[in-house]
């Protein structure tokens, strides 16, 4: 059987990932989902295409803000692919 290309074990992954929002925010009354909630369902499939994924995060500060910038990085032997992300606490309370 031929070796899976990084991108068709991404495609696979993708495919059959299942992390459903089973957490409540009820002061802002909304559903979502943590990092442990993805990684939960994410593990078999990992396994089962002999990838790797990581995730690390760091405190940048522009001008007067400060973002959290969020790295996903999906590896398979040398290939790897990684997104970047940024977000910041918003400027007004709700609920």
């Amino acid at each position: 059987m031929k070796e899976k290309s990084l991108m068709e074990c991404l495609s696979y992954i993708q495919a059959n990932l299942n992390a459903p929002k089973n957490r409540t925010n009820n002061f802002q009354n909304y559903k979502y989902r943590n990092l442990d909630d993805i990684f939960e369902g994410l593990k078999p499939l990992l396994e089962k295409t002999g990838c790797i994924v990581t995730c690390t995060d760091s405190v940048e500060a522009v001008g007067d803000r400060v973002y959290i910038k969020a790295t996903a990085k999906i590896s398979k032997g040398e290939e790897s692919i990684s997104c970047e992300s940024v977000a910041r606490e918003s400027d007004g309370k709700k609920g």
